[in-house]
């Protein structure tokens, strides 16, 4: 409480404070004021929320204070502000103790909560993220200020340890063929990434991270914020989106989710094949392959299967297999990356 009203002046002794479920990275809190207005407090801890086991460097939280100052003061994203897609408005934090305070912008339902209904327009809510994401890799791409201030390597380090190095385990938990070569691909990838890059990403790009308005998007949870490469991001919400397309119940949430990933993968590869064509190479297409693969094996067999759209099934369940076989091919080359008229970049039932 006393955190809060260093910011935000409203902010009384007796406000209430209520403990927000859903996340798992780290504790939060959304604090009322005087003026009926609401607050988001986050804490980050040395480890994963969810699963205290799992240590992560608690630095990720002044990483996020850092991109949602850019966010308000840096020139270069200037073409990335308007009510359409932004994330959180910036108020405060302390370094020392790993608070942030920023705008609430509840009241909208995350991604895998807005499939559920009918009245969104997803083809159009795809289209402005996709061009979102684009904007935000193209407006940083090269950019040394960003570089410097971005270089989130704890997260990266974290993310090598805990997924693409744990690949190979992963795999040989569902008994397939093919782990050494899939362990050996993912642990390259874990890597490469583990350095800086060539443009700002996200970091964290899933269905948790989206909340759906009718008309326009709130994009939160910028822990993972890096200056790194670009397929981490559009084959981490590729990766989740397919995932999403084989675990909802019914055609119509899965032709909503269709729609979704068809407008943000034509959008995002629309303007970057106009405007900066060096984002996306062979090579980036290579990255795109491999990261959605490591995605699908880290939810479904390895370590962050827990709460989440596999939870709890065992790695012989059919269902754990057919996802295992799919990481596979993307893993190894099955799949070409970004090109929507091909099938594999259409949910199937």
């Amino acid at each position: 409480m006393a955190f809060a009203r260093k910011f935000v002046s409203d902010v009384a002794e007796n406000s209430p404070l209520e403990v927000l479920q859903g996340g798992s990275l780290n504790f939060v809190w959304r604090i009322g004021s005087l003026s009926g207005k609401s607050y988001i407090i986050k804490y980050a801890p040395p480890y994963v929320a969810s699963l205290p086991h799992i240590g992560f460097d608690n630095s990720r939280i002044l990483f996020e204070a850092g991109i949602l100052k850019a966010f308000q003061f840096r020139r270069e994203l200037g073409q990335l502000k308007g009510d359409d897609v932004r994330p959180p408005q910036y108020l405060g934090h302390d370094t020392d103790r790993y608070l942030l305070l920023m705008e609430d912008v509840g009241g909208r339902p995350d991604l895998l909560k807005a499939v559920r209904g009918s009245d969104y327009n997803f083809a159009h809510l795809g289209t402005m993220l996709g061009s979102y994401i684009a904007q935000l890799h193209m407006q940083t791409y090269q950019n040394r200020w960003f570089a410097e201030n971005f270089a989130n390597l704890p997260v990266q380090q974290t993310r090598l340890q805990l997924q693409y190095n744990g690949c190979l385990e992963f795999y040989r938990r569902a008994s397939l063929p093919d782990a050494d070569p899939i362990g050996r691909r993912c642990r390259r990838l874990g890597e490469k990434l583990n350095a800086v890059g060539k443009c700002l990403i996200m970091g964290d790009l899933w269905p948790y991270s989206i909340l759906a308005g009718r008309r326009d998007i709130r994009l939160i949870d910028w822990e993972l914020v890096h200056f790194g490469h670009p397929a981490q991001d559009v084959a981490h919400l590729a990766a989740h989106l397919w995932m999403m397309s084989k675990r909802v119940s019914g055609r119509p949430q899965k032709e909503r989710i269709d729609q979704f990933r068809q407008s943000f993968i034509n959008s995002y590869c629309m303007l970057i094949s106009k405007q900066r064509p060096e984002l996306m190479t062979a090579e980036d297409g290579r990255d795109f392959q491999i990261h959605f693969g490591a995605e699908i094996l880290a939810r479904t067999l390895g370590n962050f299967q827990q709460n989440y759209l596999y939870d709890g099934l065992p790695p012989d369940h059919p269902v754990i297999r057919a996802a295992a076989e799919e990481a596979r091919q993307w893993i190894l080359g099955g799949y070409e990356p970004f090109e929507t008229d091909r099938k594999e970049l259409k949910i199937e039932d």
